[in-house]
């Protein structure tokens, strides 16, 4: 019954990740096109200059620390008043100091007083981020709270922007609102954390241990920080070693990518809790769940990455139009460092973060930034764009066979088996495809690709019946029964 559980919160847990990631990030894009048409081209391009900076702050005020309290308090739940107010507070303290930071070296730069409004507005936003107690749910596996915040925040900021935000001149206006409602949900949600989950004292209070803390969690904080890089630089050494357009067809390719991977991401995301407090435990059970992970995960991952490939044109030509064509070919590449991406994360977030092994991690993750950094050189002169992605497949290769080495010493376990039937599916699946679109030249192109993209869509889903009916109905079936009383 315990592993019945553990799958219905798992599949509950993501349910809720993504749930609120697909509504408030609907609202956010609706948010940014009503920005960009009411503050005009070149205002609104000011404003992400300035919101481009933005992810470096939290970078900073973060360190690694959300990741680090999560692994805590999945693994030792009674701790969880000691790490959410000492970790908050030593967010609270690195934001401030960020800021003042930031504020001096805008006071420093000669720009016009409106841009320095706008800078400082903007990098105000670290208070909220700082305050976001996503992580502390997260480690409590109560994901429904973050999809709570993750629409809250957005729907409150669309209402008064678009209330208060009416032309060019009211540009400051705007992160102005969203720190402002970042900073009250953050506090609403804070509120109820304290109330119904998590009770702490002043005594709690021990800022002897925040130097422990953050050179513990730096590890993470770093990695993440050369993880924003590694998926900057390509677009960075592109821009240097190529023309403009070339950027623009990466980017929108990178987009789709970014997108599929994001999913994923909340994926592995509801995991982590659990494998914190099993793996340094019951390495027999984080064996069998690790293995029941591993294969509902290549058998989803594998055919939806053949689906896109094949789906690309239809794809970049929905999203972006014709124009981009040529990034069609920059998605077909880029779209198979998915599934290192997959095997990276299980073996580098469910067994070495999740053990503990921050510093392994953290090597891997550097050793594929360096690899990156030296392919795209390579490869980007001779290559292009398809170049830079080629370098990202190579890079993610690099770092899941440095995870994999790392891992075995903490949980030796082999994944070997779980490709084969998603390898069947995935066969089936691309027969189908082109037994319908060879006899449909007669049709356009969009429409040809469509129709065979969805025959070969339900040859996956009557595979996995036939191959794997018995695993699936299993994994059905604990996602439904009732708990025992």
């Amino acid at each position: 019954m315990e592993k019945s559980n553990t799958t219905k919160k798992i599949a509950k847990n993501f349910s809720w990740l993504l749930l609120g990631n697909i509504v408030g990030g609907t609202i956010n894009f609706i948010l940014v096109v009503y920005v960009a048409r009411t503050l005009g081209a070149v205002v609104f391009g000011l404003l992400q200059f300035a919101l481009a900076f933005i992810a470096y702050l939290y970078m900073v005020v973060d360190s690694g620390l959300s990741i680090f309290g999560t692994r805590g308090i999945a693994k030792d739940p009674s701790q969880v008043g000691d790490y959410s107010l000492n970790i908050i507070l030593m967010r609270l303290t690195l934001a401030l100091f960020v800021f003042f930071a930031a504020l001096l070296v805008v006071w420093l730069i000669p720009i016009a007083f409106n841009v320095r409004l706008l800078f400082i507005a903007v990098f105000s936003l670290v208070f909220y981020h700082a305050l976001r107690p996503d992580w502390i749910f997260q480690g409590l596996e109560k994901m429904q709270y973050i999809a709570f915040a993750r629409i809250l925040y957005p729907v409150i900021s669309f209402l008064l922007i678009v209330f208060l935000v009416k032309q060019a001149g009211d540009l400051v206006r705007v992160p102005l609102i969203q720190s402002a409602c970042g900073l009250i949900v953050a506090t609403l949600f804070l509120i109820i954390l304290f109330k119904k989950y998590v009770h702490v004292k002043l005594t709690d209070v021990n800022v002897s241990s925040w130097p422990k803390y953050f050179i513990q969690a730096f590890p993470l904080g770093a990695s993440a920080f050369l993880t924003i890089i590694y998926g900057n630089m390509d677009m960075i050494m592109l821009g240097f070693m190529d023309q403009p357009a070339v950027v623009g067809y990466y980017n929108a390719a990178y987009r789709i990518f970014y997108i599929l991977g994001g999913i994923f991401g909340l994926w592995v995301a509801t995991a982590i809790p659990t494998m914190s407090k099993r793996i340094g435990e019951d390495k027999d059970g984080s064996k069998m769940f690790l293995d029941k992970f591993t294969h509902i995960t290549l058998l989803g991952i594998i055919p939806i990455t053949v689906l896109i490939y094949l789906a690309s044109p239809l794809v970049i030509g929905f999203v972006f139009g014709p124009e981009y064509t040529s990034a069609v070919f920059g998605l077909q590449v880029l779209i198979w460092a998915i599934i290192p991406i997959a095997i990276g994360s299980i073996y580098g977030q469910l067994i070495l973060i999740s053990a503990g092994f921050f510093k392994r991690f953290f090597q891997a993750v550097v050793l594929g930034v360096g690899a990156n950094i030296i392919l795209n050189f390579i490869l980007i002169p001779r290559f292009s764009f398809i170049g830079a992605a080629i370098a990202t497949i190579l890079a993610e290769l690099i770092v899941t066979i440095m995870v994999m080495k790392y891992s075995q010493k903490v949980l030796p376990i082999k994944i070997g088996h779980h490709f084969i039937k998603p390898l069947i599916i995935v066969l089936a699946a691309l027969i189908g495809f082109y037994v319908v679109y060879f006899p449909t030249a007669f049709m356009s192109e969009y429409p040809r690709i469509f129709i065979a993209c969805g025959f070969a869509f339900l040859l996956c889903l009557l595979s996995v019946q036939l191959i794997d009916g018995k695993f699936l109905s299993g994994f059905i079936k604990e996602l439904i029964v009732k708990r025992e009383r």
